[in-house]
């Protein structure tokens, strides 16, 4: 697989290539070894698309699933949701309608797979206070996400790096409250609950799906099947001629 594989197995490559895969409308070939690089702590899952437009690096789609509840999601779970908003983000998400030509033939079309990560660290509404060794450290966009639930359930989040560490809490927390159609200040509104959360990430290019994780894993069962026993019987060879 080369050093894209490496780079990119080394923390979940698998997963990364579950994405691109969906994207790509290929053969799923890899979501058992994908379901054991999922961490025991996940409770969802982000995919984003950005290609390259007017000379920047934009966000064609991004769309993902997690539980509020404080439980962990399973591993089978997780890499079907991966399938599931991966071709949201690259079909569904309105986004995407802003980019010339086939996401698909896009030289420039990454993915990225964020994978949420237990705990959910509380964080005071009024300054963002919480998590580190103190407690007390101030919210950090670039290190963590941020997550909001409110007292009827609705939710919002918003991935680790969105914002600059420069942006202050006040217009985050702002901004995450209208993500989630929340309001705050109006008598007998309960005040939302807000959390911060790490994150497993993992980058492929989709333009070459065969240089990563998902090569590897074809090369692997091709093997296997030329290796096995009467691969060659009746003098066929192990694929189809065309």
């Amino acid at each position: 697989g080369g050093m894209i594989s490496q780079m990119i197995s080394y923390k979940g490559g698998m997963l990364a290539s579950v994405a691109v895969a969906s994207v790509r409308d290929l053969p799923q070939i890899t979501t058992a070894r994908a379901e054991a690089q999922v961490p025991p702590t996940a409770f969802g899952v982000f995919v984003t698309i950005t290609r390259r437009r007017n000379g920047r690096r934009e966000v064609h789609g991004c769309i993902g699933s997690y539980s509020t509840n404080g439980d962990s999601m399973p591993a089978s779970d997780v890499v079907a949701k991966t399938m599931d908003v991966a071709r949201s983000a690259a079909f569904v998400d309105e986004r995407g309608a802003r980019f010339q030509g086939p996401l698909r033939r896009d030289p420039s079309a990454r993915v990225s797979t964020s994978v949420m990560k237990l705990p959910l660290v509380p964080l005071a509404f009024q300054d963002g206070r919480g998590g580190g060794a103190s407690g007390e450290e101030v919210f950090d966009n670039e290190r963590t996400g941020v997550l909001v639930v409110g007292a009827d359930g609705s939710t919002a989040t918003f991935l680790p790096k969105v914002f600059p560490s420069s942006r202050p809490w006040t217009d985050i927390r702002t901004d995450l409250l209208a993500k989630a159609n929340l309001s705050v200040g109006r008598s007998g509104k309960a005040v939302p609950s807000l959390y911060s959360y790490e994150t497993l990430e993992v980058k492929a290019p989709l333009s070459r799906p065969y240089a990563g994780a998902y090569g590897d894993a074809v090369v692997s069962r091709y093997a296997a099947f030329v290796s096995g026993a009467g691969a060659f019987r009746n003098g066929l060879p192990p694929f189809r001629v065309s």
